[in-house]
């Protein structure tokens, strides 16, 4: 994994991803991680381009996130496409109410 130092943060922001992080009974630099990597798959799911089974593993716990809201479409590296959805849409979808 890479590393990241990042200067000069206003000292504001600094305290309210401080308080942030509390919350979540997070490190900072955990939360901070966790923030980055989420907005990432945020904006692979929001660009023209379906996400790569590469970066669905690079990324799995924040591409989670963005599947319980919506479905998210995935390619495979011979193109062949796949939309990944959630459990519980999975079961409406199907008229079923079981997730188990």
């Amino acid at each position: 994994m890479a590393d990241l130092e990042i200067s000069d943060i206003p000292e504001v922001v600094f305290a309210e991803l401080q308080n942030l992080a509390n919350r979540s009974e997070m490190p900072v630099e955990d939360y901070a991680r966790g923030a980055i990597c989420d907005a990432v798959a945020e904006h692979w799911h929001s660009s023209e381009d379906d996400i790569t089974f590469t970066q669905l593993q690079a990324n799995l716990e924040a591409i989670l996130g963005v599947v319980e809201r919506e479905p998210v479409v995935l390619v495979d590296e011979n193109g062949q496409r796949y939309v990944f959805v959630s459990a519980e849409l999975f079961d409406r979808m199907n008229g079923s109410g079981d997730t188990s």
